[in-house]
């Protein structure tokens, strides 16, 4: 029975016995008796409860499950009289977690690179195909976990020394990745898969997501990097139920204490895979679902068409962070290089030529408005154009000498003008 679906059993000696709140719980599963519930974090932070309960989630009678287990357990008595002791009247809000809890266990953001990457949060990173995503990533990782300063000048936290990164390829891109590494300069075995045999993981299989939960748990695991996210479940991309992954890939980090960082695309932009200008959240590829459950989304963008060779990482969205600013970088024969971060080109328009126009003419004094209407005309900006710029830079028009007069805001006149703000 024990070894049924493969389940190797548990160490009974190192069950801690739960508390109020994990009785309750205990009560409560054992009563609806067969229908799944999510394990609450006390149990999943213990291995013996978390493989035993995960376990008893699968069974149709976990009652008899409970008993053929646990049975030969010193607390089992203890425990089926705790669980009894329980006053079923009892006010259910007393047992619903708390924001109190999620203090005292440490559930409160963390950074391992503030304004960036957090422990227990499930962070998405987004950028086209052959933006460097996933080699910038890899920099920033190795940067971390040599607790070297970082490209915005911050110093990371020290949390990743000395840890290692679960490394989850589904783009089978284990040969530039180990290229990579050696480029950068960074020991091999810092980075781990989550099995002997290199495979492709789907994450709507539950077998192939306990294997990476058991593998995050490890305790010398830092980090978890899932490349890609498209890569890791069989769904159609618009398909809903790929927030079900995505939904999974943000407990796993509340629930092992650690950072989980994906990868994913932008939709194909066209030609090149390029895109001019800045990417949004709109411009993520699939279904929507997949950006709900992330706290921290980034951007690797390349923003100036002319210049494919200057990208830029970019914070793009989330509720635990204000923001940071962007951070340029190069990627070339030998690595990863950071620079300052390159603009979105942006084509002049007529309007922008009549703004720039009349703040150079009207810096320092106000002119005539017929003069600055001829002058303009002679380069070719029309009059509605001209107006258009008007408003924009709120010119103000004042009479004086029987003459209509523009200048800026801050511009001082004569005295004895009268003000028209037409």
């Amino acid at each position: 029975m024990l070894l049924e679906r493969g389940w190797k059993g548990i160490d009974l000696k190192k069950l801690r016995f739960p508390g109020e709140r994990g009785l309750c719980f205990l009560g409560e599963m054992l009563r609806k008796n067969g229908e799944s519930m999510s394990i609450p974090l006390w149990f999943r932070k213990q291995p013996e409860w978390w493989s035993f309960l995960r376990e008893a989630n699968k069974r149709k009678r976990p009652v008899d499950f409970f008993e053929e287990v646990l049975a030969g357990w010193p607390d089992w008595k203890r425990l089926v009289d705790g669980i009894l002791k329980i006053d079923p009247s009892k006010d259910f809000l007393e047992t619903f977690r708390t924001w109190k809890d999620d203090r005292e266990e440490g559930m409160n953001a963390k950074w391992l690179w503030n304004g960036w990457l957090a422990d227990r949060v499930f962070t998405l990173m987004m950028g086209v195909k052959g933006a460097g995503k996933s080699y910038v990533a890899l920099k920033l990782l190795g940067m971390m976990m040599c607790g070297e300063e970082m490209p915005d000048g911050q110093m990371a936290s020290k949390d990743l020394m000395g840890k290692k990164i679960l490394w989850i390829d589904n783009e089978r891109s284990q040969a530039y990745n180990t290229e990579r590494a050696m480029k950068l300069g960074f020991p091999l075995d810092w980075f781990v898969y989550p099995t002997e045999e290199l495979r492709v993981l789907q994450f709507d299989k539950d077998e192939d997501r306990e294997i990476v939960e058991e593998a995050a748990e490890r305790r010398g695991i830092g980090l978890v990097v899932i490349d890609s996210f498209g890569g890791s479940h069989g769904f159609p991309e618009n398909h809903s139920d790929v927030g079900k992954v995505s939904a999974w890939m943000s407990d796993l980090a509340q629930n092992v204490g650690k950072a989980v960082w994906a990868f994913h695309h932008f939709r194909k932009p066209g030609r090149d895979n390029f895109k001019v200008g800045e990417f949004t959240m709109d411009d993520v590829r699939g279904h929507g679902s997949i950006i709900r459950t992330a706290r921290m989304m980034l951007a690797v963008d390349i923003p100036d068409i002319e210049n494919k060779e200057s990208r830029r990482l970019r914070f793009l969205g989330g509720n635990i962070s204000k923001g940071s600013e962007p951070i340029g970088f190069t990627i070339d024969g030998t690595g990863v290089h950071f620079c300052d971060a390159p603009n979105v080109r942006r084509e002049e328009t007529q309007k922008d030529r009549a703004v720039d126009f009349l703040k150079g003419l009207l810096g320092k004094s106000a002119l005539p408005q017929k003069e600055i209407s001829a002058m303009a005309e002679g380069l070719g900006i029309s009059s509605s154009t001209l107006k258009r710029a008007r408003i924009a830079l709120g010119i103000v028009c004042r009479l004086m000498n029987k003459a209509w007069y523009w200048s800026l805001p801050c511009t001082k006149y004569g005295e004895g003008g009268e003000k028209n703000d037409e």
